[in-house]
């Protein structure tokens, strides 16, 4: 959120601001590069004077002057040869970009410090899902423990990490993810279910139907937790 508010307010400044003043000077300079301008350029816009008047010359005269040089602007910036382009024209893209490059070069820095290394964490648990769904849970682990140990308060990685261990037939090591995952958040359904069955293979049936009813109170359209409490309740006698 700070990155992208950093980025806003860079930009605007940019458009309202930079952007005006170095049309303004680039313009000047373009005129002084063809020989146009004879006066000097101050750093006050206001105080700039497009050229000096010759005592002799009428008012009426250095009017129409310049007049024709703010209207000749134009034409003289698409007109004038490489060279003169080369030392005004072509400056302003260059410099417009120098700007952004200044501009972002900080924002990347901003990002990667605030998430991690262009968030490391968030790729591993990604390729961790992809190999657990390729039913490859070992190496899914090994992707989740590299998550967790960059931030420890990715709950997915707990969680996929204690299902992976549940497909594994590690029925404790996944209560022990579980209980992690739901104490982050406690809203997550699928870690009730699953830390059921893995206490329901355990043979602990009231903890079993505890976290069904858990899962039945976040969302009742979990159906399968309602078969799976009845086969609880009926092991229990």
């Amino acid at each position: 959120m700070v990155s992208w508010a950093y980025l806003l307010v860079a930009f605007i400044v940019i458009e309202r601001a930079v952007m005006p003043w170095l049309d303004r000077v680039m313009d000047y300079n373009l005129l002084r590069a063809n020989g146009i301008l004879s006066g000097g350029l101050s750093s006050n816009p206001r105080r700039r004077i497009a050229a000096k008047s010759d005592p002799r010359e009428s008012s009426g005269k250095y009017l129409l002057r310049t007049m024709f040089l703010a209207n000749v602007l134009p034409t003289i910036r698409s007109t004038c040869n490489a060279g003169n382009i080369r030392l005004a024209g072509l400056s302003k893209p260059f410099r417009y970009f120098a700007i952004f490059v200044a501009v972002c070069l900080p924002l990347v820095i901003l990002s990667y410090t605030q998430f991690g290394g262009l968030n490391k964490a968030g790729m591993l648990y990604t390729q961790g899902d992809y190999l657990q769904q390729q039913g490859r849970q070992k190496d899914a682990i090994a992707k989740f423990d590299g998550a967790i140990g960059i931030d420890p308060q990715l709950v997915g990685a707990h969680i996929n990490r204690g299902r992976a261990y549940f497909s594994l037939g590690q029925n404790e090591r996944a209560i022990k993810e579980f209980d992690v995952g739901i104490r982050l958040d406690p809203q997550r359904t699928t870690a009730y279910l699953t830390r059921g069955n893995a206490y329901f293979n355990l043979g602990q049936y009231q903890r079993a139907i505890q976290d069904y009813d858990e899962a039945l109170s976040i969302d009742r359209r979990r159906t399968k937790a309602y078969r799976t409490r009845g086969n609880a309740y009926s092991n229990l006698g």
